[in-house]
């Protein structure tokens, strides 16, 4: 008899199968490649936004900083050497020496910044720190701060020792004008505080 064909046969459809074509046609159609993944959008500056000029006026009376209008036609402790715009004073407790048996910070505020917002807008005008009293262990400080027409808002910062910023808030400067006129008189120096209305400790 002459030799079987089926052996062969199967031999034959067994390579099919193990075909790459034979295993495209049983998986199916390939599948159309995922679409990339969406580039993130690059984050936003955070908005600012301005808080009323009562709510800074509260916190910094908190920490015994006083933000005040200077009186009509003051120019004191530094307010000729700034030009011209809006004035204002700052006044703030003493700097004292550590004392191991007093627990207070010696030195709660070190300084007020005061700094303009918006690219063009002109650089507010500021004074260092100055004593009322010179010369004087524990006095207290004003500064003086000019801010240039052109600036519609502020930053206000209380900075502690070593520049540890301790409150920051943005005001308009428009409603900078509700926050009270300093009391006190004329002096030597060119204004004298009533210390009384403005306690520090």
């Amino acid at each position: 008899m002459p030799p079987t064909k089926a052996p062969l046969l199967a031999l034959a459809v067994l390579t099919l199968l193990a075909s790459p074509a034979a295993a495209q046609r049983r998986r199916g159609r390939p599948r159309a490649s995922a679409p990339p993944a969406p580039v993130a959008a690059a984050p936003q500056a955070a908005e600012l936004i301005s808080v009323p000029v009562a709510d800074i006026d509260n916190m910094l009376r908190q920490m015994r900083v006083w933000v005040l209008n200077p009186p009509a036609g003051a120019s004191a402790w530094g307010l000729s050497q700034l030009g011209a715009g809006y004035r204002l004073w700052a006044l703030l407790p003493s700097c004292r020496a550590p004392n191991p048996d007093d627990p207070r910070d010696p030195c709660p505020v070190d300084r007020v910044v005061v700094e303009s917002i918006g690219d063009n807008a002109p650089r507010v005008n500021t004074m260092d720190p100055t004593d009322l009293t010179p010369n004087t262990q524990g006095s207290r400080r004003v500064q003086s701060f000019v801010i240039p027409s052109g600036v519609g808002r502020v930053r206000v910062k209380l900075l502690g020792p070593r520049n540890a910023v301790r409150y920051e808030a943005v005001v308009d400067v428009g409603p900078l004008r509700e926050l009270p006129t300093a009391q006190g008189s004329a002096s030597p120096a060119g204004f004298a505080f009533d210390l009384a209305q403005y306690p520090a400790r």
